[in-house]
């Protein structure tokens, strides 16, 4: 379906790992409860467990909007697309909860990381970004 390059440019994922990823996310069965092994969205649309864990890596990966997305994964509705990303993504919350929340799993390292931020410029006490991006605000005023 993709190539090498288009996994790694557009997923951030080798191809060959792809297997490896649908069981580790426990992705590879379907939706919860499906008997037919697709992933279901609410509005009727099946998607493959691979096609979904595509467009979780795309959108997860892609800087763009669903529009331009769409053309990469295969031209559906932006609302399929939209729906499955959101369901993949509540099945690996409620999956994966205690690891995702559990902030003591890297604790250790928290010294570590504010260090290597502050190395690189103006912010201090800082230990990573949601979304990789600093932007400066202001504080409100009261």
């Amino acid at each position: 379906m993709y190539s090498d390059t288009q996994c790694w440019e557009c997923f951030r994922f080798k191809k060959e790992d792809m297997p490896y990823l649908l069981n580790k996310l426990d992705l590879a069965n379907g939706s919860p409860g499906a008997t037919d092994g697709c992933w279901h969205t609410r509005t009727g649309c099946n998607f493959s467990p691979i096609e979904a864990l595509c467009v979780l890596l795309g959108r997860l990966a892609f800087p763009s909007k669903w529009d331009q997305l769409i053309l990469l994964l295969g031209g559906r509705a932006p609302s399929s697309y939209s729906d499955i990303f959101h369901q993949v993504l509540l099945h690996l919350f409620d999956r994966f909860e205690g690891a995702l929340c559990d902030i003591r799993r890297w604790n250790a390292y928290a010294f570590d990381f504010a260090a290597a931020i502050a190395a690189q410029g103006p912010c201090s006490n800082c230990i990573g970004f949601v979304d990789g991006i600093l932007r400066h605000c202001c504080r409100p005023v009261v």
